[in-house]
Order: structure tokens, then sequence, then C-alpha cells
């Protein structure tokens, strides 16, 4: 059986996420879930449209160690989609 997690620790994802609001542009669909000692993160994360694939790789890389260096056993999955064409930040790139 799975459960989600404590609030507690929801909030320690969030708050490393938000901390990281330079590179992300937003983010959604959250899942966070244990099923036994192990802990299940799903998200999707919208980034710069302009950034190459290596970019967005290695920042999914460091956001992936910085919440199981917060939460040892987390397994994460990030889904990755660029902003749109209205997005203010990277209008005119």
């Amino acid at each position: 059986m799975d459960s989600s997690l404590p609030e507690d620790e929801q909030s320690r994802i969030r708050k490393i996420l938000d901390a990281h609001r330079e590179e992300i542009l937003s983010y959604h669909a959250l899942r966070a879930r244990r099923i036994g000692s192990q802990r299940f993160v799903d998200l999707h994360v919208v980034l710069h449209r302009t950034l190459s694939v290596g970019e967005a790789h290695a920042l999914c890389d460091h956001l992936e160690a910085h919440v199981a260096e917060e939460l040892p056993g987390t397994d994460i999955t990030i889904h990755v989609e660029p902003c749109g064409p209205d997005c203010p930040r990277c209008r005119g790139r």
C-alpha cells in the first residue's frame, strides 16, 4: 500500500523547488508518496525554452540530488516542459 508523504516532507520538497526559482519558472503535478520505506516523488517543471537539453538535464540532476540529500531514500522523476512563447522571461531570446 502506498500513502502520501507527510505534509512536512512535501513542504521540504516545495522549499527546494522554490529555492531554484531562477531556473524553474514553475512546477506542477507534484506527487509524493511512500511505499514501505521508499519515497517516490514525481513532478513537472517548466524551464526556459532557451535551455539546451544538457542544461535542463544538469538542473534535474541537481534537483534530484538536493531532494535525496534532504530526504534520503527518495526516488524522484522529473518531467521537463518548455515555457510558452508568451513567457516574459524568455521574450526576445
